[in-house]
């Protein structure tokens, strides 16, 4: 297998996937209809366009990223919880969905200028839905268009009037006794400070002086922390007391605004079960410096240091704690997915029919061996045969059930139906399943979804008064 091929098989297997995660998108999103939904029912939309518009990039399907993007951000602002899961937003989100479900056909045949506009304009009813300015027209149709996923140093639009024009970071440092000796002048750091931003306001801890009598001039008691105002990265305001590292001590800290913006980019990555990959997911976002993560491993590797690596974070104080225990959710979340994951694999259907009908051979071979040992009294290949044919019956039983699907999630696609046709009709109505558990061999289930589909229509247009 060349390249082209293993390329060829990604990208199917990436339509497959994107169409699964399309359905459970949408499957979410009808649940958010009831008013007692499961927060997690939201979490589940959530990372079902997450999971698109990631895949999506990897391939290159800009079309699909620009837009999906538009639908996770907004997702986003109903899980923290700036935006209401109400009945207008929901139907926006459908309409959303569908419009994901016709990028992602489209990626089989050529660019549908139609389609484009339409991505355009339901990218306008979302930022008008959570009062930003509309994108501009084909906002969806190339990548340069593409509205930018947040980063630690990037500032949204949308966060009020009350948040801050940039993110704002606590700087507390302690300068060492011999700092004067060694020919530094804390205020140069201070003042370089001012380059990379705004330093909005300084508070000096005048506890560590002594009394006048006793003050030596040769010795630096100076305690400050300071609020800067600044897009550089907490890196670069490290780096500001580079040359006097080791004879201070600091702590840089986000304030509550780069705090959330920090939750954001950390939501999108992929964060695994090691501990080492934590504290690069906190350098990535910016709460942590590579200097810092060294010095926590460090401690960490001392004497057999049994302590989990956020808890060495917080208890240093290298990393805010609520970045900490977000990325350690994560990291929590990723590891139960890959385990769920790790329970299944997909198995092309002739592969599968092909394997029944070889243990359908079986059966008939062992039959025939079973007679033979019946006519030749051999008990010892009489009883070797029924061995043999109850194992075979085994693995033939098992193989029929490896067809079987649960109908629950074949009718699950019904929750839409009536939700559209009551919308169109005006009726109030509620789809209900139960024994949705129930299982059926998938080419029986795909059988009754048209008839079954028609029955719904029918009990929705005719069995259903409108209220009042």
């Amino acid at each position: 297998m060349n390249d082209d091929d293993i390329l060829a098989a990604s990208r199917d297997m990436f339509l497959v996937e994107a169409r699964e995660m399309v359905v459970q998108l949408e499957q979410a999103l009808l649940e958010l209809n009831d008013a007692d939904a499961d927060p997690e029912v939201l979490n589940s939309a959530f990372r079902a366009a997450h999971t698109i518009k990631g895949s999506a990039g990897l391939f290159g399907f800009d079309r699909v990223v620009a837009f999906t993007h538009q639908v996770e951000f907004l997702l986003d602002k109903m899980r923290s919880g700036n935006h209401p899961a109400d009945a207008t937003t929901i139907s926006l989100l459908l309409d959303s969905r569908d419009q994901i479900g016709a990028l992602l056909d489209e990626l089989a045949g050529e660019p549908d200028a139609a389609l484009a506009a339409q991505s355009a304009a339901l990218i306008s009813r979302i930022q008008a839905l959570l009062g930003l300015p509309s994108a501009p027209a084909g906002a969806s149709a190339a990548p340069a268009q593409k509205a930018p996923a947040a980063s630690a140093t990037q500032v949204p639009q949308d966060l009020g009037n009350h948040a801050p024009a940039t993110p704002e970071w606590v700087v507390w440092v302690r300068f060492g006794p011999q700092t004067f000796v060694d020919g530094f002048d804390p205020v140069q750091f201070i003042r370089y400070l001012s380059t990379l931003g705004e330093v909005v306001d300084v508070l000096v801890d005048s506890s560590r002086i002594p009394p006048l009598a006793e003050l030596d001039a040769e010795t630096c008691h100076l305690e400050l922390t300071l609020r800067l105002r600044t897009t550089s990265p907490k890196s670069a305001i490290e780096g500001a007391f580079e040359f006097i590292a080791d004879s201070c001590e600091l702590r840089i800290a986000p304030r509550p605004y780069a705090l959330e913006q920090m939750k954001a980019v950390l939501a999108e990555l992929d964060v695994d079960g090691s501990g080492t990959r934590l504290g690069e997911a906190l350098v990535q976002i910016g709460a942590l410096t590579r200097h810092e993560l060294e010095r926590a491993l460090a401690i960490q590797s001392e004497g057999g240091n049994t302590q989990p690596l956020g808890e060495i974070l917080t208890e240093q104080k290298l990393a805010a704690a609520p970045l900490v225990k977000a990325a350690v959710e994560k990291q929590a979340q990723q590891r139960d997915k890959k385990s769920e994951e790790s329970r299944f694999i997909r198995v092309q259907a002739d592969k599968l029919d092909g394997l029944i009908s070889l243990i359908g051979e079986l059966v008939i071979a062992v039959s025939s061996a079973r007679s033979i040992a019946d006519r030749r009294q051999d008990a010892a290949m009489l009883e070797a045969a029924e061995r043999l044919e109850t194992l075979i019956e085994g693995a033939r039983d098992r193989s029929l059930k490896l067809r079987m699907v649960p109908v629950g999630e074949t009718f699950a696609r019904f929750k839409r139906i009536v939700h559209d046709v009551a919308k169109s009709l005006d009726k109030e109505a509620d789809l209900v399943i139960t024994g949705g558990e129930t299982e059926l061999d998938k080419s029986m289930v795909e059988l009754i979804v048209d008839p079954l589909t028609h029955l719904v229509r029918n009990s929705m247009d005719h069995g259903l008064e409108p209220p009042g």
